[in-house]
């Protein structure tokens, strides 16, 4: 389901946009405006891509510091086994 949401529907959707702006910016099919249209296109996902991999540091840094935050002494949480069971 991950797979899915996370991969398959952001590739469909970049699909379907560049789909729409070669009908709308090269109507009549030529090569130059096609490549350039998909050149544009390229360029604006890899920085899409950029941002929101920057995105998740800060976010993954953040949840970090807030870990730190709630336990100064810097020991791990530890868990408790019942019947060989993680509880």
């Amino acid at each position: 389901m991950d797979f899915g949401w996370k991969i398959l529907i952001p590739i469909a959707l970049g699909w379907f946009l560049l789909l729409a702006a070669l009908r709308e910016f090269s109507p009549d099919g030529e090569f130059g405006d096609s490549l350039r249209v998909v050149l544009i296109s390229f360029g604006v996902a890899i920085v899409a891509v950029a941002m929101f991999g920057a995105a998740l540091r800060v976010s993954a840094r953040n949840r970090s510091d807030a870990f730190d935050a709630e336990n100064p002494s810097g020991d791990t949480p530890s868990r408790s086994t019942q019947n060989g069971a993680t509880v």
